[in-house]
C-alpha cells in the first residue's frame, strides 16, 4: 500500500497546558486559547478574532515549535488507557462522499452547511489543530509495542478533567518514518475514520478551492494540502464507538469501509474524549 501520511511539525504550548487543551464536548468552544472552532456561525469578527489569536501565539511564543515527527498520544479515562499516534494525512487521498478505493474513506455522511463554515474558519487560519480520529488495524498491537521499548522525550503529562489523564510522547523522524510505514501497512481496507468526518471534509473542500490558484508544483507540497489526525488502532480494547448511543461492533465499521457505505450524518461517536491541543501550520501566511 503506498503512503498517504507525513510527517508533520508540530507546534506545542509553552505551558498552562489544561487552558490550551480544548473542551470537545461543547459545540461553538473556543479551546486552545482561542484558536479552536467547532461549529456555529463562521462570523467576519469570530473569524478575525481567531486569525488574530492564533498569529498572536506564533509571534509572542506562547507556542513553540517541535523539530519534525509524531507523538504518541495517552489518554486515560473510564475504559482504559487509548493511545494514538497524530500524523498528517494527504487529502488528494479523501474521499468525503465515500469510495471502495479510497485510502481515506468517511463513515457518516456531513452537513453541507457546517462543512462550508469550517472551511471558511480553515480558509482564514494559519494553523490547524487536529480534530478527527482514523483508525488502522493492527491486533497484536506491533506499533505501539515497540514504540513503547524506545526513550520517547515526553511533552506533556496532566489532568484536563477529573479521573482524566492525557499525556504525549514525542517520537523523533528517524522512528517516526518507520511508524508511517507500519501504519500504511495496516490500513486494511484502508484508514477509516472514526469521529471528525466533517472537520476532514471541511479541509478536503477547503484544499479543492485553493490548488486552483496555486501551480501544480506549489500543490505537491503546500500545508493545506495536509490534514493533521490521530491514528488510532481500532481493536485496541479502550477503543469504543457508539451509534446513536448504543455501541457498534467493528466488524460493521469494517464492512462500511470495504463497500464504501456511510452513516448519518452524527450517528456516530468515539466514546473517548479528543482534548486536541497540538497545532500544525497550513498556510504561508
Amino acid at each position: 500500500m503506498k503512503s498517504c501520511l507525513r510527517i508533520p511539525r508540530l507546534f506545542l504550548p509553552e505551558e498552562g497546558f489544561e487552558t490550551w487543551c480544548a473542551v470537545p464536548e461543547k459545540e461553538g468552544s473556543e479551546g486552545a486559547a482561542g484558536c479552536l472552532f467547532r461549529g456555529g456561525s463562521a462570523d467576519a469578527e469570530l473569524l478575525a478574532k481567531l486569525r488574530e489569536n492564533m498569529f498572536s501565539a506564533l509571534t509572542e511564543g506562547t507556542i513553540s515549535r517541535l523539530y519534525r515527527g509524531m507523538v504518541l498520544v495517552k489518554r486515560t479515562y473510564a475504559l482504559g488507557v487509548r493511545k494514538g499516534l497524530l500524523a498528517a494525512c494527504d487529502l488528494e487521498e479523501y474521499a468525503p462522499q465515500g469510495s471502495k478505493t479510497a485510502m481515506i474513506r468517511a463513515t457518516s455522511e456531513t452537513d453541507p452547511a457546517l462543512v462550508q463554515e469550517l472551511a471558511k474558519v480553515r480558509a482564514a487560519s494559519p494553523l490547524e489543530i487536529p480534530h478527527s480520529v482514523l483508525c488502522y488495524r493492527d491486533k497484536k498491537a506491533k506499533i505501539l509495542r515497540a514504540l513503547e521499548e524506545e526513550e520517547l522525550e515526553k511533552l506533556y503529562d496532566f489532568s484536563p478533567r477529573a479521573e482524566e489523564r492525557l499525556e504525549g510522547f514525542f517520537i523523533p523522524d528517524y522512528i517516526s518514518a518507520e511508524v508511517i510505514e507500519d501504519l500504511c501497512r495496516y490500513a486494511d481496507p484502508c484508514f477509516g475514520v472514526l469521529d471528525g468526518d466533517h472537520a476532514l471534509a471541511a479541509a478536503k473542500l477547503r484544499w479543492e478551492e485553493l490548488k486552483k490558484e496555486i501551480s501544480e508544483r506549489e500543490a505537491l507540497n503546500h500545508p493545506a494540502r495536509f490534514f493533521l489526525a490521530e491514528f488510532v488502532d481500532l481493536f485496541d480494547p479502550a477503543v469504543s464507538v457508539e451509534r446513536e448511543g448504543c455501541l457498534m461492533k467493528k466488524e460493521e465499521l469494517l464492512s462500511l469501509w470495504k463497500t464504501g457505505k456511510r452513516l448519518p450524518a452524527h450517528s456516530l461517536r468515539l466514546t473517548a474524549p479528543r482534548f486536541p491541543m497540538e497545532a500544525r501550520e497550513i498556510s504561508y501566511d
